[in-house]
């Protein structure tokens, strides 16, 4: 069995794993707007902003992804290593984004060869690969039933193993993730209210501004605010210290309680918004062709819509213009009515001839 098959969903680097809306995303080595869709892998610094009606989820790496949530904007910085896209900086510049650990591919792997097979699944040993970074996985497998047992290698092209740090920065705070934190994180920022509000969803986490003299520890499905000051629009205002230390000005407020279903009601929120917006355009369209059946049966003449003996009046070239609809339902009779320019329009009017 090949984990590389069962892995086929789990591509590697920044890849982008859905999306709702039209979020608006540029890549730091590419003028053009890429072409947003499912498994599109991205290359290089990335910008990513999303509307009112928008969201996005991207894989980061092999142990974290994001999701920027409705009217937020996250720039994610990091470096190019073969063809593949290592993040190394999440900066959180304005809205809502969940920033969560994903579970260990091969232990997913290992988990559905278990499910599937009906046998326990180890891996012996971890072996270097022909490219660079992967490795290969030798696994034994042992029935339940004590009556076989079988040994495999399975080729990873990840740096699964190669636990590297990810900076996750705002204009509050800056810290770094270590290895099994199991991290799910969602971080609100409004800079016109210079306000922060941070929940917590996994295990406990330590919450730091900078050099602020008070952290705070939230447990799981907790959160907090921190209310902080402007220092001029959009910029918050900070303390300096010693060497080159500050803090944010402002106060905490009291502890609250987060519930864990919030981002996905968000998501689903979009999501109908979007569905909706396709079907009444569908419905506008068909109500459309259904408007021009209908008056093609009803009008003699048509483009625009006229019965026998009525005209047009239209404004072109500053001049006043009136055509007549005849009997083999055409508009003919063009005359310059240079003393009615009252009658007429830029955009045409139907409606009797005068005479």
């Amino acid at each position: 069995m090949n984990f590389k098959i069962l892995k086929s969903n789990l591509l590697h680097g920044l890849v982008v794993i859905n999306f709702a809306g039209n979020p608006f995303l540029q890549l730091k080595e590419e003028k053009a707007k890429p072409d947003l869709r499912e498994n599109l892998s991205l290359k290089s610094d990335t910008y990513i902003r999303t509307n009112l009606n928008d969201y996005v989820v991207l894989k980061i790496n092999e142990n974290y992804q994001v999701t920027v949530l409705p009217d937020s904007i996250l720039t994610l910085d990091g470096i190019r290593q073969q063809d593949e896209f290592n993040v190394r900086s999440i900066y959180i510049r304005r809205g809502q984004v969940h920033i969560l650990e994903i579970q260990d591919p091969v232990k997913a792997a290992i988990q559905k060869l278990e499910k599937k097979t009906k046998s326990k699944v180890k891996v012996v040993e971890i072996k270097k690969g022909l490219k660079p970074h992967s490795k290969i996985h030798v696994i034994e497998i042992t029935s339940q039933d004590k009556t076989s047992a079988d040994e495999t290698k399975a080729a990873d092209q990840s740096e699964l193993d190669l636990f590297e740090p990810i900076k996750i920065e705002s204009d509050f705070f800056s810290f770094k993730t270590h290895k099994d934190q199991k991290l799910s994180l969602l971080v609100e920022l409004n800079l016109n209210e210079a306000q922060l509000k941070v929940c917590n969803f996994s295990s406990d986490f330590k919450l730091e501004l900078f050099d602020h003299e008070i952290d705070q520890n939230l447990k799981a499905n907790e959160g907090i605010r921190f209310n902080g000051a402007l220092e001029k629009p959009g910029q918050i205002a900070f303390d300096k210290l010693l060497e080159k230390r500050k803090i944010p000005k402002g106060k905490w407020a009291a502890k609250e309680i987060c519930l864990s279903d919030q981002i996905k009601k968000i998501q689903t929120q979009v999501v109908e918004f979007n569905l909706k917006k396709v079907q009444d355009a569908e419905k506008a369209r068909l109500q459309k062709i259904a408007d021009k059946k209908r008056n093609d049966a009803v009008f003699l003449c048509h483009e625009p819509y006229g019965q026998l003996d009525q005209c047009q009046f239209i404004m072109k070239q500053n001049k006043c213009l009136r055509t007549r609809c005849n009997a083999e339902g055409k508009w003919t009779d063009q005359t310059e009515i240079g003393s009615a320019k009252n009658l007429c329009s830029v955009t045409g009017d139907v409606k009797s001839c005068g005479y």
